[in-house]
């Protein structure tokens, strides 16, 4: 799950954190700035860490302090990062992260199932939405996860790839 919060926020929420919550596999979260996508040093959040990218205005550089994500894995922090580039090239389009399926069965609501990435392939031409799951590390594909993808396929008519990512 990729998270919006400010510094003061993840600093707080490091100090609170003993274990991760809900990560069987041991991944180690990643704080990165929104804007220029640099990681933060020991992976602590400094509210006056300054963006790599300069203002155009004004010499000095503006703090990120409004402008962190919080990754679940260095894996997605990884092909995030990867996935800005590309779209800073111009090969795909409308990156979004974590973006939520419902799943619907007989007209109920009986769960959800939210995708790490979702982009559009630009280049050679416009292609369908690609939509992304990464596993890195030792990370294995649950049953309950390996069904949820197979209910959201199966609605929505998608197909989610996986991304397998040696993180390090």
């Amino acid at each position: 799950m990729i998270q919006r919060m400010t510094a003061e926020a993840a600093r707080v929420a490091l100090a609170n954190a003993t274990k991760p919550k809900g990560n069987k596999f041991r991944a180690e979260r990643q704080y990165r700035c929104e804007r220029c996508g640099e990681p933060f040093v020991k992976n602590q959040p400094d509210p006056e860490y300054s963006c790599g990218r300069p203002l155009i205005w004004a010499q000095e550089r503006k703090p990120c302090r409004n402008f962190i994500i919080k990754f679940d894995s260095k894996a997605e922090a990884k092909h995030w990062a990867e996935l800005r580039l590309r779209e800073k090239i111009g090969e795909i389009a409308d990156v979004q992260c974590q973006v939520p399926f419902d799943i619907i069965i007989n007209g109920l609501n009986v769960g959800k199932y939210v995708a790490d990435f979702d982009y559009v392939i630009k280049k050679p031409k416009w292609g369908p939405r690609v939509i992304e799951d990464v596993k890195g590390g030792n990370a294995t594909d649950t049953p309950l996860s390996k069904f949820k993808r197979k209910c959201v396929e199966a609605q929505y008519g998608i197909k989610i790839e996986i991304v397998r990512m040696g993180c390090g």
